[in-house]
């Protein structure tokens, strides 16, 4: 009883194939080279909650992990707060006679915003990037040009 139903297996596999012929070879065009890895398992996993913008649905951006207190040198400071809208609010010492709140708009792996009616560019880098000489060390910091940037500790 098992011989004749493996042998209909084997004709449906054979008709399925494409050859009638049980010793015919596949062409070598169709064949993956001899060192490929099968392709993985990937099975699609939803964002968890955290990875999310505010239920929006989006996927959190990485200026959002800006939010925070980030300090200057002599006194300088900058805080980011994330607004309802997506954008972030921007209050800033950026030079000891000048002080302010922005809106900034996130625009990719930067924060655009103006200020003195010039558009402004918040950027991620290290304390060399900030140009100033007592941050030089730091390695979590965020600047608009040399000589004006902020830290983390």
């Amino acid at each position: 009883m098992i011989k004749p139903i493996a042998t209909a297996m084997l004709l449906l596999l054979a008709a399925c194939s494409g050859s009638s012929d049980p010793n015919a070879t596949a062409d070598a065009d169709t064949l993956p080279p001899a060192n490929a890895l099968p392709p993985p398992d990937i099975e699609e996993v939803p964002p968890s909650e955290t990875e999310l913008v505010g239920g929006s649905g989006e996927r959190a951006r990485p200026t959002d992990d800006w939010v925070g207190r980030w300090v200057g040198v002599e006194g300088l400071v900058l805080n980011v707060a994330a607004r309802p809208d997506g954008d972030y609010d921007l209050a800033m010492t950026w030079s000891l006679d000048d002080s302010g709140t922005f809106v900034g708009r996130p625009d990719g792996d930067s924060i655009v915003f103006e200020r003195g009616g010039e558009t402004r560019r918040l950027r991620a880098g290290t304390g060399a990037d900030t140009g100033l000489k007592w941050l030089a060390d730091k390695r979590d910091c965020l600047y608009v040009e040399p000589g004006e940037g902020y830290c983390r500790d």
